[in-house]
């Protein structure tokens, strides 16, 4: 969860006041319990194969972490990841999608593509 997350009255919410769906706890247990954690990273502990990966047009390597700005090229609808469940990843909040970079998935805000959650290497 980013670091601009505060509990507001039991619910964490960013700084613009949108609500996260889930408590801290929660997140906290869920990340632990699907999750695997290496050197300050979450990764997949199961890894899936969904076919052939096509980056967007001038398109660079590079590690996302929290807080980065996505490029809109990923908003397309190729890169959205609509069935979450399949791949062990929680429901986003309404104002966020999940989005496929590469091997890994990461939950971006719809508005601004703000890295918001990470999980790397869930896809091979």
């Amino acid at each position: 969860m980013p670091r601009d997350y505060v509990s507001r009255g039991g619910n964490w919410r960013d700084h613009r006041g949108r609500e996260w769906r889930y408590d801290r706890g929660w997140y906290d247990r869920y990340r632990v319990q699907t999750w695997r954690y290496d050197r300050g990273r979450y990764y997949a502990r199961n890894r899936y194969s969904i076919g052939y990966y096509s980056p967007p047009p001038r398109f660079v390597v590079r590690l996302w972490v929290t807080g980065d700005r996505l490029p809109s090229s990923y908003y397309e609808r190729r890169y959205l990841i609509s069935d979450y469940w399949r791949f062990d990843l929680y429901e986003p909040p309404y104002w966020a999608h999940w989005v496929r970079v590469r091997n890994d998935a990461l939950l971006i805000d719809r508005d601004t593509g703000e890295v918001l959650d990470v999980v790397y290497d869930l896809y091979w």
